[in-house]
């Protein structure tokens, strides 16, 4: 039953991308930015709770993994097939989201390195396009602002919670670059 429902949060998440397609061409942002809110969570908590009832495996990794991609390339495909974003702007996108879920599953240093630097520069950009495109058409600039107020609580809460993980995969990284 945990497995089960483990895995539904991957399920959801690889389909909801398909839906934030159609709703995008729908017109429907405010549905959308939910859906897109609801999948972002989903990732967040999946990993987490595997860990927390025992139920980790291969499979579920690979469950994982493809649906990241999927619904992160749902969400910047879509703009790119409404003309919101150029070609190769979704290309460079597109990459990224490949290289930086990799990164789960070859734990090479290298290829840990190249998803640590990518990550710093895909993340503030997955965030503005988001906003820009699905969250500023919903909500308006009011919106915006009181969602990136919102944030902040959220992030400090998911790091408070992730400290023990974020710790040691600071220890990983800083051994990485010292060896």
């Amino acid at each position: 039953m945990k497995k089960a429902i483990v895995n539904g949060l991957s399920v959801f998440r690889l389909f909801a991308g398909f839906v934030v397609v159609a709703l995008a061409f729908a017109g429907d942002w405010i549905s959308a930015s939910r859906l897109i809110l609801a999948g972002f969570l989903s990732d967040l908590i999946d990993g987490p709770l595997a860990r927390k009832f025992h139920v980790e495996t291969k499979g579920g990794k690979v469950l994982d993994l493809t649906a990241d991609i999927v619904f992160d390339e749902c969400i910047i495909g879509a703009l790119f097939l409404l003309g919101k974003i150029s070609l190769p702007v979704e290309i460079v996108m597109a990459v990224v989201i490949v290289c930086l879920r990799f990164t789960v599953i070859f734990e090479s240093k290298t290829l840990v390195r190249v998803g640590m630097i990518l990550g710093v520069a895909y993340s503030p950009g997955m965030v503005w396009l988001i906003g820009k495109y699905y969250a500023f058409p919903a909500l308006g600039s009011k919106g915006i602002v009181c969602l990136t107020v919102s944030a902040i609580p959220v992030g400090l809460l998911i790091a408070f919670f992730k400290r023990e993980r974020i710790m040691g995969d600071l220890r990983k990284v800083k051994n990485m670059f010292l060896s």
